[in-house]
């Protein structure tokens, strides 16, 4: 990670960006301790981007991770908003079932580990979230334009709540 091995994911930092700018909260919801996720988050995302993370939930703050519910409902208490209003993005169908469960919908990107398990109950699935010169893959369902983008996001969901700012 230090030396930059371990990149993010095609389109995150854009689109976390562009949430921020859109006036969304963001949090990371994971399973993984606080101890393994921090410096992921400090090399991966870098400072300024980790910074404008609002929540960050662990598996270390709820009796039951993922595919529980338990991690999302957290992060729905400490938003302070419902359900609806908000979208994951998973990469495995534990995440997806714990923020099914939580009633979150959820788009998946799934990784080399979980390319092949169920993702059913996803609103779509891509290979990654895309950039203007790297388009995404659809993979399952469909989303608008050939990248994830906030305005394609609140398509996804509509008729559901639209994606509130903070």
């Amino acid at each position: 990670m230090r030396r930059g091995r371990v990149p993010l994911r095609p389109g995150v930092a854009r689109l976390m960006g562009e949430a921020r700018a859109a006036g969304l909260r963001l949090a990371i919801v994971t399973s993984a301790s606080r101890a393994t996720v921090t410096p992921i988050l400090h090399h991966s995302l870098g400072a300024a981007l980790a910074q404008e993370i609002d929540v960050l939930v662990c598996g270390e703050d709820v009796p039951h991770k993922k595919p529980a519910p338990d991690l999302y409902q957290l992060a729905l208490a400490r938003l302070d908003l419902p359900p609806g209003a908000c979208i994951a993005i998973e990469d495995s169908a534990a995440g997806l079932a714990a923020a099914s469960a939580a009633g979150v919908p959820t788009l998946i990107t799934p990784n080399d580990n979980t390319l092949h398990e169920d993702f059913e109950r996803a609103l779509a699935v891509l290979d990654n979230l895309g950039e203007p010169d790297a388009p995404a893959a659809v993979l399952r369902g469909a989303i608008e334009g050939t990248w994830v983008t906030v305005e394609a996001l609140r398509r996804l969901l509509a008729p559901a709540v639209p994606l509130r700012a903070a």
